[in-house]
Parts: structure tokens; C-alpha cells; sequence
């Protein structure tokens, strides 16, 4: 592959990548959900997935060069009228709220991520049709078909290695923003001791009565004034509870004088808000 023909593969494999697609927003919902390190495994899967259509496409294509160039012609016309569809599709689209709607799951093994990320791409019948579209652009008869597909396999592994991995991690940089499952706070519980080792034992005993063994987290010692006296507690988070849990312990509260409005619990953004 010549210099000049290499550059325009990578300017084009750039937009390609950077374009918003089933990849794309992949990356981002496992990056959101995962961290980035987690979802280095699904991207890897896709460059997989990319790799064989790559292959998949180019082997047609070469076939059809080596069997007429007439033919080989129409495709590589009919492959820039679609580029050109795509493009202005997408620009009248636009990237629109990519994530709505993508739960976050767990992260689970590897494997798992990885092949989500191979079927992603492997099973896009988009991407064998753009694939097509592209190739004919970039090759020639002048030199070997296989070297100019490992050149161009080479090119867009790296080139979407690269942004995937931005997209993951800019998805990840959200993380601390958004609300953190399983956590609740109170500004005040009540449980009849002052001292803070002896309310975080008694606290954790009252869990243990329900079947709850979340992590706890002390905040600044407070106090309220009642007709029958001082009332003294400190605030308090849970974090780690399931999500049934953490609704039980919304309706349920913790300790005494939940009438005056302690050991009542709203769920809390971040557990890294509050031990910043």
C-alpha cells in the first residue's frame, strides 16, 4: 500500500471509528458501567469481531478483483454512494441519547464481556456491508491482496483500540455523578449510646436482627431537642445493600424517634462524595 493511499485509510478509519455506532455506545455503556480497565476486555472483543469483517469482506472483494475489474468497479462506486448515505444519515441523526435505557449489569467474567463485544460487531450485518463499501476504495491490483488486508487490518485495530478506549473512558469519568446503587443515608440515628464505637456496634447488631450486613459509615455527631430531652445520634450511611434492601431500609428506618424524623434514609448519590 502506498504512503498516500495509507494516510487516506487512516483518515477514513478515523471517522469511521469516531462515528457513532453499536461499538461506540458498547464501549461507553460497559465503560459507565465497569470502569475502563474492565471494558478493555469488550473492546478487545470487538477488534475481534472487526477482524473478521474484515476478512469476511476483503476476501470477497479480492475475489471480485481478480474476476473482473468491470465488477469490481460497480462495487467500488456503489460503495462510495453508500459511505456517502451513511454519512449524511448520521449527520441528520445525530448521536441522539446513546445510553438511554442501558442498565448496568454487573461486570461478571471476561469471557462474557469479550464475547459480547466479538457478537457486537461479528453479528452487524451493517459492518460487512460498510466494510465492502470501504475496501474497494484503498486497494489496488498493482500489489498482493494480503498484504494490503494485514496493512489495513493492522490500521484499524490500533486506530479503533484507541477510540474505544476514549469512549470508555470519558463514559467512566461520569461514574462518581451518577447515583451509587445500594447506598442510603441518614442525617441522624438515634440508638440510645453516645459513644461512636459503641453506636456503630449497636447499629450493625439491629442489621444483623433483619438479615443486613451492609458497610457503615459514621458522619458528625448531632443532637435534637424533645420534650423529654436531648436526643443524641450520629449520621449514617449504608452502603452495599441490595436493591430490595436498600428499599426496606427506606420504608423501614433504624433506631428510635423515627416520628421526630430520625434513622430515616434516602438513597445517596455516591459513596465517594462523602469520604472526599
Amino acid at each position: 500500500m502506498d504512503l498516500h493511499t495509507w494516510i487516506a485509510f487512516v483518515a477514513a478509519t478515523g471517522v469511521i471509528a469516531l462515528s457513532p455506532g453499536s461499538g461506540a455506545v458498547l464501549s461507553m455503556s460497559h465503560g459507565l458501567s465497569h470502569g475502563v480497565r474492565k471494558t478493555t476486555a469488550t473492546i478487545l472483543g470487538l477488534q475481534l469481531g472487526l477482524l473478521l469483517l474484515l476478512l469476511v469482506a476483503g476476501a470477497g472483494v479480492g475475489s471480485l478483483l481478480l474476476a473482473s475489474e468491470v465488477a469490481f468497479g460497480v462495487v467500488k462506486v456503489a460503495g462510495a454512494c453508500y459511505l456517502i448515505y451513511v454519512g449524511w444519515s448520521q449527520w441528520r441523526a445525530g448521536t441522539g441519547d446513546a445510553l438511554a435505557g442501558l442498565p448496568a449489569e454487573p461486570a461478571g467474567r471476561w469471557q462474557r464481556r469479550f464475547a459480547t463485544g466479538f457478537l457486537t460487531n461479528a453479528t452487524n450485518p451493517k459492518g460487512i456491508v460498510f466494510m465492502v463499501a470501504v475496501l474497494p476504495q484503498f486497494l489496488t491490483d498493482a500489489r498482493p491482496l494480503w498484504q494490503q488486508l494485514l496493512v489495513m487490518a493492522a490500521t484499524s485495530v490500533v486506530i479503533d483500540l484507541t477510540v474505544m478506549h476514549g469512549y470508555a473512558l470519558g463514559a467512566s469519568s461520569l461514574r462518581p455523578l451518577l447515583p451509587a446503587r445500594g447506598v442510603v443515608y441518614s442525617h441522624m440515628v438515634s440508638v440510645g449510646v453516645d459513644d461512636e464505637i459503641e453506636f456503630l456496634a449497636r447499629c450493625k447488631s439491629l442489621l444483623a436482627e433483619r438479615g443486613l450486613k451492609p458497610q457503615l459509615i459514621t458522619g458528625k455527631a448531632g443532637q435534637l431537642r424533645t420534650a423529654q430531652g436531648l436526643v443524641r445520634g450520629f449520621s449514617l450511611m449504608l452502603h452495599g445493600l441490595a436493591a430490595a434492601d436498600s428499599l426496606a431500609m427506606q420504608e423501614a428506618g433504624l433506631g428510635a424517634h423515627r416520628a421526630l424524623g430520625c434513622g430515616l434514609f434516602v438513597p445517596h448519590k455516591s459513596v465517594v462524595a462523602v469520604g472526599a
